[in-house]
């Protein structure tokens, strides 16, 4: 009888953690994660906008998925999002960096909310020639979630405070100023966290440097707030600060202040150590971020599109992963039906450690066609990744299908909403804890609650049941009364 208890409460354990995982698995399996969850933008001052970063995640990635980026609430039409609605996340690719820009506009002073929303669905086998290459990722996620391949979904809550004050206030944070190659000008970055209302940049940047065993400053330069580039409100990032210094092979000090445009000592260092090391030692290496065109696809589109002879700006974005400053310029080769058309090369510019660099051409598409822009960086002898990016060149407008057709089968409208998955969560709460009452009910009494039918050796008398091999064993906890008949 004992032994039949513990197998009896072992079953119902088993059973109530059965339960759990086939609740919780369907969640999790194409689940999205977003951080921060919730964001919080104090002293916004209409007109001045402001960029912010955030992180999306998810746990399968056997494959490659596509992101919807959007908007909602009072705030949405202030949000836009600089790298394109439309994102890809690889095989393999576990989470991916994101940002959104608000622009306040001519608004009054006071509270918005709005809110960030990533959706993400597979790519459909349709989509899968769309993104061969990196190519064009708005074709395929207009193929994808027209079919809603397990879609997943998170948000991010956005609060603005909008005020009338103007603030400037910004820190330095760090330096990279570590190590560099004979006879090329030092660069290095300042980190600067702009928390002010307004874009702003030092007045002025003082370096001096001497030899690991002087006393003396060989070397001294002030960088003017002029060569300094102004930084976004509500931004955190590094800064290049490139001087004029070439310093032999050798081990140095240097010292590095920085003053604002008023002449107020914002930021003093402590010595640091300085490494001059021969020509070609340090690693040159570089990535192109992104290649774009400065018109966006337009929703229901495939591509965006220009008449012929429109003027064009293709916009590259080089980031410096090495270990030295470089010299770099964008290369984009102009295809027409395979076949290679045009060659463009921009300015050339040096970007410092760890630094981005943005690069711009100027083109016009001369005549009716779908044209297939391939770019990248060249530095030294190597060059970068190769982006793409398709435009049509027409005299007609672009075809645009309406954004119910483009959003068919849209989270919301296959049903996998949050907010439509309240009562599902809702009766699987309920099933939680009526498995939680039963378990508990059980081990403390011996006794199953409603539980006739669970296996042959429960005998009831409603609503108590107690396990036992005779109906002669069950004692009735309810005192139950029989009519008796009169004589």
């Amino acid at each position: 009888m004992v032994l039949q208890k513990i197998n009896s409460k072992i079953f119902v354990l088993v059973g109530f953690i059965a339960a759990m995982i086939f609740m919780l698995s369907p969640c999790t399996a194409q689940a999205t994660g977003i951080s921060p969850g919730i964001i919080v933008i104090n002293d916004a001052v209409a007109n001045v906008p402001i960029t912010k970063n955030f992180s999306v995640s998810r746990i399968n990635t056997a494959g490659d998925e596509i992101m919807r980026l959007s908007s909602r609430g009072e705030g949405s039409e202030m949000i836009t999002f600089p790298d394109g609605e439309y994102q890809l996340m690889k095989k393999g690719e576990g989470g991916k960096d994101v940002r959104f820009t608000i622009t306040p506009g001519n608004i009054a002073a006071g509270k918005y909310k709005a809110s960030v929303r990533a959706e993400q669905t597979q790519v459909s086998p349709e989509a899968v020639a769309d993104i061969a290459g990196g190519g064009d990722v708005a074709s395929a996620a207009k193929k994808s979630f027209a079919g809603a391949y397990n879609l997943s979904a998170a948000e991010i809550s956005v609060t603005l405070n909008v005020t009338n004050k103007v603030i400037e206030k910004w820190e330095v944070l760090d330096h990279d100023l570590k190590k560099a190659e004979e006879d090329t000008p030092i660069s290095f970055n300042l980190t600067i966290n702009n928390s002010g209302s307004v874009a702003t940049k030092p007045g002025k940047v003082d370096i001096k440097i001497r030899e690991e065993r002087g006393t003396e400053f060989l070397y001294n330069e002030t960088v003017p707030g002029e060569n300094l580039a102004m930084i976004a409100p509500f931004t955190n990032k590094p800064e290049s600060v490139l001087t004029n210094l070439k310093l032999k092979i050798g081990r140095y000090y240097a010292y590095v202040k920085v003053y604002d445009r008023a002449g107020n000592l914002k930021y003093d260092s402590d010595k640091i150590f300085l490494e001059i090391v021969p020509m070609g030692t340090l690693a040159q290496a570089g990535t192109l971020k992104s290649l774009k065109v400065d018109k966006l696809t337009p929703q229901g589109a495939d591509m965006p599109t220009y008449k012929p002879n429109e003027p064009v700006v293709i916009h590259g974005v080089f980031g410096n992963t090495g270990q030295v400053g470089v010299r770099t310029l964008l290369t984009v080769e102009v295809y027409k039906d395979a076949e290679k058309k045009d060659l463009l090369k921009s300015v050339e510019a040096f970007v410092p450690i760890a630094g981005t660099g943005d690069f711009d051409i100027d083109y016009k598409f001369p005549e009716e066609a779908i044209y297939t822009l391939k770019g990248y960086f060249s530095y030294g002898i190597s060059k970068t990744n190769i982006g793409e990016v398709k435009v049509r060149v027409s005299l007609k407008a672009p075809e645009i299908v309406s954004q119910k057709s483009a959003l068919k089968g849209s989270i919301s409208e296959i049903g996998i909403d949050p907010f439509a998955m309240l009562p599902i969560i809702a009766a699987a709460l309920l099933i939680i804890c009526i498995l939680l009452l039963f378990f508990y009910f059980y081990a403390k009494t011996g006794y199953v609650v409603g539980a006739a039918c669970l296996w042959p050796d429960i005998y009831c008398q409603w609503p108590v049941c107690k396990l036992s091999n005779s109906r002669q064993d069950i004692t009735p906890l309810i005192p139950t009364t029989t009519n008796q008949q009169k004589p």
